[in-house]
């Protein structure tokens, strides 16, 4: 009987243990679940509301009039947001790829062949830091058609027409491209970076005695192993290219007429210059979708990828 009365009193007492633990935990994520509950999950049942409606928040709630799939159907229609979607994806397909590989070559580069790798890291990872307002502003002055930096270096080298940049609706999303290329590139070298270094010496040193040149090492032995590093790469790049705007709204406002017209900057422009916020909830919610299932599909083939046999 003593015997059953302490392990029923230390299974009580375990029990009350494991009880404070848990209302522990709860309490120091609370403030995390909140924030995620207030901030992300509310604004998205809100926004998916609005989608359905027709609201001009200037007026309040009394401005607030349920459409059904009005906005949908409209969006299907609006060659302007047709525009902002096939300029995400030019934007997405052309600075995705060159980001990547300069990020590969300049990481290569540094891996074997350049001293004070430190410190050249930091100086390629200081534009990310930069703000996008700052970093924009900066070169929409270092490409201003007249008397900008880069066309007067043009004309010396004897450049008759120059491009007009962010200005020239054939030059404005290729500007910002290059924007973000120089903006991102340091990020993505200083992770595939950090993977080549992580990458064991014994793998080079077999593979260099049985004979295979420094070529093959890096397709067979480098770029495999970086796999995992490179698939974070695409996921972030692809989801942060489909959510460009900061540059495209200090930059060029969508401009020359819808040249850098993009999805985000249609939401920000239909929701504040046109006051109309169903629908741009109805183009949030597109641009939801597009990202889930480009996402999706990057996730369908992370394990062919990652999982490759070196």
């Amino acid at each position: 009987m003593r015997i059953t009365a302490k392990r029923n009193k230390h299974n009580e007492t375990y029990m009350t243990l494991k009880k404070q633990e848990a209302i522990t935990g709860y309490l120091l994520i609370a403030p995390n679940i909140i924030g995620t509950l207030i901030f992300v999950i509310l604004p998205l049942i809100l926004t998916l509301l609005l989608s359905f409606s027709k609201w001009d928040f200037i007026k309040g709630l009394y401005g607030l009039e349920f459409v059904g799939l009005d906005n949908y159907k409209r969006m299907m229609s609006d060659p302007k947001v047709w525009e902002a979607l096939k300029n995400n994806l030019f934007f997405s397909f052309t600075q995705i790829p060159v980001t990547v590989i300069l990020a590969l070559i300049i990481s290569s580069v540094m891996y074997k062949y350049v001293y004070m790798k430190t410190f050249l890291r930091t100086i390629y990872f200081i534009p990310f830091i930069t703000s996008w307002v700052s970093a924009s502003l900066v070169f929409k002055a270092l490409f201003e058609p007249q008397s900008g930096p880069v066309n007067s270096f043009l004309k010396a080298l004897g450049v008759s027409n120059p491009p007009g940049w962010f200005v020239d609706m054939n030059w404005s999303m290729i500007s910002i491209i290059i924007l973000t290329i120089w903006h991102t590139v340091g990020y993505y070298m200083v992770i595939l970076l950090s993977g080549m270094q992580s990458i064991s010496q014994e793998l080079y040193e077999s593979a260099k005695i049985d004979g295979a040149n420094a070529w093959q090492r890096y397709f067979r032995i480098t770029l495999p192993l970086l796999t995992p590093s490179l698939f974070f790469i695409f996921i972030m790049s692809m989801i942060n290219s489909l959510k460009v705007f900061d540059q495209v709204a200090v930059a060029t406002q969508g401009g020359p007429g819808t040249s850098s017209y993009v999805l985000v900057y249609a939401i920000y422009d239909y929701a504040f210059n046109f006051f109309d916020m169903g629908y741009a909830s109805a183009i949030a919610w597109l641009l939801f979708v597009v990202i889930l299932v480009f996402t999706l599909v990057q996730w369908k083939g992370q394990d062919k990828w990652v999982n490759y046999d070196v």
